[in-house]
């Protein structure tokens, strides 16, 4: 399988949704629902649903072009957002087990996987 929609649906997205993200990022432009349409073999019907939820989740914005036609783009600021959530969501986890571990390698490699954590999760609040 696409590994975009693979973490996309890690990250808790719905098939459909992260297949639609997953097309936008690889397509690189803006693209009508027609489109993703025909690059997804969704009908319109339940690509409205994946749309809708992208947008609430701020992953991706429509843009109006000539009148009505609607365009659908990727929000990386989103995009960046969702993957360091599900990242600090990982480091709690990992902080609030450590002590559970009476092994000291495993509690090393958990101690130092959340530390590690931390220091990506400090370049991305840069980015």
């Amino acid at each position: 399988m696409d590994p975009l929609i693979n973490l996309f649906t890690m990250l808790r997205l719905p098939f459909a949704a992260a297949l639609v993200l997953s097309t936008l990022i690889r397509e690189r432009k803006p693209l009508a629902l027609n489109e993703l349409v025909e690059a997804t073999g969704y009908a319109k019907s339940h690509l409205s649903s994946a749309l809708r939820l992208l947008e609430e989740k701020y992953l991706i914005e429509r843009i109006r072009v000539r009148g009505r036609k609607h365009l659908f783009r990727v929000r990386a600021e989103g995009v960046i957002a969702l993957i360091r959530d599900h990242l600090s969501e990982i480091r709690a986890y990992l902080k609030s087990v450590a002590d559970e571990f009476e092994d000291e390698d495993i509690l090393n490699a958990v101690r130092m996987l959340e530390s590690e954590l931390h220091s990506l999760l400090t370049k991305l609040e840069e980015v």
